[in-house]
């Protein structure tokens, strides 16, 4: 038996095995730098590197020290689709940017102390944000969806001299989202059938999803979110008859109409100016999940780029819903 497997092994048990989540988060913050909970950024001696940062910006990465104390020895998975790692000696980790957790913009890993512990989950926001993307010409529900990452989300409040609410989304290249929202909310008030939406990108091709097991998935709540992409991609129709029944099936929304609010895909920009006419629809809340305003999200169908975008807006705290 190697020595630092010997030292896992055998070490005393750094957490009592029945310690609350908070206590044993704090024993293993001790070790951690930066600590859990704190904001962390990806190494920017990389982003003098134009061609990483405007051709594969999911590889960018940034740094988290692990200091086990003397005879101990951690065991870290970072995703569960890398091996784990035994860390006994003070080690700096990577993380990816491509391991960003869709749901909240944070990298989480999960660390064991002992064999007869069972992992403690800890977590890290970031500046950063992502969004879930089928280019024009796909198929809703029978194409995989691609990951966009955003190095910032800025918001302009409306103003009396007819200045717009907005968000602008920017990414690592600088190419930028714009997202007009009107003067007036209008709310979601049909209720319909909550569809699944496109599955989700496997982690091998650039995909999003982290430790977390990849997905943004809206569970169904009392607020009325409801869907989510699958691990496995749908089946091809193989008959006339399916094909015919796939065509007749309503657009999968991942935002159900029970909240949040719509308007016009004009309203979102994705490449310097949509073109007039434009029929398509984004819906867009201001907290999630519901009742939290620190986020928010928006989901847009048949824009001039895309024909699905989903994704994070963390900066939509500063906007407020308007009424009439």
């Amino acid at each position: 038996m190697g020595n630092s497997l010997s030292r896992f092994m055998f070490a005393a048990a750094m957490i009592p095995p029945n310690a609350p989540l908070s206590e044993r988060i704090a024993v293993l913050s001790k070790y951690i730098s930066p600590q859990p909970g704190s904001n962390i950024e990806i190494d920017r001696s990389l982003t003098a590197s134009n061609a990483v940062t405007t051709k594969k910006p999911e590889q960018l990465y940034g740094w988290i020290k692990l200091s086990p104390p003397k005879g101990q020895c951690f065991v870290v998975t970072t995703d569960k689709n890398r091996p784990d790692q035994n860390i006994c000696r003070t080690t700096s980790l990577k993380w990816f940017l491509k391991d960003l957790d869709a749901e909240h913009a944070s990298i989480s890993w999960s660390i064991k102390t002992s064999p007869q512990d069972f992992g403690t989950p800890v977590s890290w926001s970031t500046p950063y944000t992502i969004a879930k993307v089928l280019p024009a010409g796909s198929k809703f529900n029978t194409e995989t969806s691609l990951p966009e990452f955003f190095k910032s989300c800025t918001a302009a409040l409306g103003r009396d001299n007819g200045t717009l609410r907005k968000i602008t989304l920017t990414k690592f290249n600088n190419q930028k989202w714009i997202i007009r929202f009107p003067d007036i909310d209008t709310p979601l008030t049909k209720k319909e059938k909550i569809e699944t939406p496109p599955p989700e990108p496997k982690k091998d091709d650039g995909g999003h999803g982290g430790g977390h097991g990849g997905g943004h998935e809206e569970k169904k709540d009392d607020g009325g979110h409801g869907g989510g992409h699958g691990d496995k991609k749908p089946e091809e129709p193989t008959t006339s008859e399916d094909k015919e029944k796939l065509k007749d099936e309503p657009e999968p929304w991942t935002m159900n109409s029970g909240r949040g609010f719509e308007m016009n895909v004009e309203n979102f920009v994705s490449s310097g100016a949509m073109p007039p006419g434009k029929k398509g629809t984004c819906r867009y809340v201001y907290d999630y999940p519901p009742g939290d305003y620190s986020k928010g999200r928006l989901e847009c169908h048949h824009t001039d780029d895309y024909l699905y975008v989903y994704a994070l807006i963390p900066c939509m705290k500063y906007l407020l819903p308007t009424k009439k």
